[in-house]
């Protein structure tokens, strides 16, 4: 009885150790900014006020999602901000008129992906310097669409982001069932092992029999269905299109997957973290509003808070390496008196 009670408090122990503190960082971020807004104006935390502010979110978190693919690969896509402006005028002025059309052309960009992720993968050209090229060829695009902010993007976009769900905001469902099915597919699946594999160590995943460049192209690939829906999220909420609309989008897309729980480094990303790291950069926003903090500020603000989110996601991580090293020594010690 005692020798099983101990082995249960030792799973236990290791069970411990094995979830990173990093992991709570983003939601300690998130709800610290929740209780924030909701201490300022209560009317913020209820239905109406969480669907008005969250809807706004949808974009920033679908970009988070197209970053952390990218980032799971090993690589950091520069030009996706220009990319989800160019969806957005692509909305407003080709998917409206001509929907058969413009639903080939959203196609098309995903597959231009495909091929940015195997010419990374076969060329070994630098993912900075082919994204940051290609940011200038989508804002170039865009622009010749749409000249100046404008259009009609159409209605059942607008429409889409308007459902009035039951008890739970429309946005707070779309992100949770985005963040599930982003961690089981990246998770819990064979194929997403494989391309965290691929990310975190391309040399061994090559020597193991998997494709290094088919896993790098798929990555892509879904790195170009999230900012496709990025901006398609951007053209139901703002219900026009502007070229420049997910420029600022871009270094927010990168902060909250580092902050969520990721890594430069390739194949370690966590989607449920990233999710609630992008919530929490985008209402930031709003409770600087709440503060009446001046646009003169804000921007500095927002990068001073940055810091310390990022502060504490580097702490966490260096405790979560203690924890789990005084975990073994423990077990070690208390294995060696039995």
């Amino acid at each position: 009885m005692l020798a099983h009670r101990r082995e249960t408090l030792a799973a236990a122990r290791r069970r411990a150790a094995q979830v990173p503190v990093k992991a709570i960082v983003p939601f300690v971020f998130l709800g610290a900014v929740v209780a924030a807004m909701g201490a300022i104006e209560p009317y913020a935390l209820t239905y109406s006020g969480l669907t008005l502010l969250l809807v706004g979110a949808l974009p920033l978190v679908f970009g988070t999602m197209s970053q952390l693919f990218t980032m799971a690969a090993g690589d950091i896509d520069l030009g996706l901000g220009a990319f989800i402006g160019l969806i957005n005028a692509l909305s407003a002025v080709v998917l409206r008129s001509h929907p058969f059309y413009g639903g080939l052309l959203l196609v098309a960009s995903i597959g231009v992906y495909v091929l940015m992720g195997l010419f990374i993968g076969v060329r070994h050209v630098p993912s900075l310097v082919l994204t940051f090229g290609l940011g200038s060829v989508w804002l170039g695009i865009a622009l010749i669409l749409l000249p100046t902010p404008g259009g009609i993007v159409p209605p059942a976009l607008v429409t889409a982001l308007n459902e009035q769900t039951p008890l739970v905001p429309e946005p707070i469902l779309i992100c949770v069932v985005l963040a599930v099915l982003c961690y089981w597919f990246l998770m819990r699946t064979r194929l997403g092992v494989q391309l965290r594999a691929v990310g975190a160590n391309p040399e061994a995943a090559d020597r193991a029999g998997i494709s290094v460049i088919g896993r790098r192209a798929i990555l892509f690939a879904g790195s170009g269905l999230m900012g496709v829906m990025a901006g398609l999220v951007l053209s139901g909420e703002s219900g026009s299109g502007d070229p420049n609309g997910g420029s600022s989008l871009l270094l927010l897309t990168i902060a909250a997957v580092i902050v969520g729980g990721g890594e430069f480094t390739g194949g370690e990303v966590d989607p449920i973290g990233a999710v609630a790291a992008a919530l929490a950069l985008s209402l930031l926003t709003s409770l600087l509003d709440f503060l009446n903090i001046s646009a003169n500020y804000e921007i500095g603000t927002e990068g001073l808070v940055l810091l310390v989110a990022v502060a504490l996601r580097i702490t966490s991580k260096w405790l979560s390496g203690g924890l789990a090293r005084t975990t073994q020594t423990a077990e070690g010690i208390r294995g060696a008196t039995q």
